[in-house]
């Protein structure tokens, strides 16, 4: 039995103090009472982990200009993202220098995960 089905047996019970069961497995009651109510609208399931990653990025630089930096970054590697930013190709809406600063971690060199970046 993993702790998150122990702790949701013993927060099921009759007569349990549900902060200090919280506090015995070292969850706060907010997350305690949280993981209770998707064990009662999932039942198992609601308690595996879940993804962290948002569910959408409204603020990602467009595949287009993602490109032209690429492409500006390949012939100069030794440029920084606000040379790049000034030199780019002007067709279409202009990233943001911090779009290009960052642009060489996104395809990572080892063609693993796409946004791991070292800091």
């Amino acid at each position: 039995m993993s702790q998150r089905d122990e702790f949701v047996v013993l927060f099921e019970q009759d007569g349990v103090n549900r902060r200090e069961l919280c506090r015995r497995f070292g969850v706060s009651p907010t997350i305690g009472y949280r993981l209770w109510a998707r064990y009662r609208q999932e039942g198992k399931a609601g308690l595996a982990d879940r993804s962290r990653r948002p569910q959408r990025s409204p603020a990602r630089t467009s595949a287009e200009i993602e490109e032209r930096v690429l492409a500006v970054r390949d012939e100069h590697p030794a440029w920084g993202g606000r040379k790049i930013r000034r030199r780019l190709p002007s067709p279409g809406a202009e990233p943001e220098h911090s779009d290009c600063g960052s642009a060489p971690q996104w395809p990572h060199p080892d063609g693993g995960e796409r946004w791991t970046q070292t800091i």
